[in-house]
């Protein structure tokens, strides 16, 4: 049985053989996490910088091409403990490069979040 898909073409189950991603990739990710309490009267600050990288093999899902890297930067304030606003900004450093199976050039995106518990 042959069967070929986003150019991998496999024969069994155990092959692979792909001209833009591997078997199996590794990365890694190093994070901040930081929490003060009462910057302002009720309210708490927590910020949050995460550096990931890819260091070898690209996988078809997931974190994405070789040497790919990004940096995410994000903060959230909590009021009281009930109501939490938030941001977060996630900088992809990697340039397109369909190659190394990084088929993306800009994946760059800013996020916010708002929660209330009760």
């Amino acid at each position: 049985m042959k069967a070929t898909r986003h150019s991998i073409t496999t024969t069994a189950f155990d092959e692979y053989k792909s001209d833009s991603f591997t078997k199996a990739s590794s990365a890694f990710a190093l994070g901040i996490f930081l929490d003060y309490s009462s910057i302002l009267q009720g309210w708490d600050l927590k910020p949050k910088i995460t550096w990931t990288q890819n260091f070898s093999g690209s996988g078809l899902v997931g974190f994405g091409g070789r040497d790919e890297k990004r940096l995410t930067v994000g903060a959230d304030m909590i009021y009281l403990g009930n109501f939490t606003a938030g941001a977060t900004l996630v900088n992809y450093l990697s340039s397109a490069d369909l190659n190394r199976g990084r088929g993306s050039a800009d994946k760059d995106y800013l996020s916010f979040n708002f929660k209330y518990t009760f």
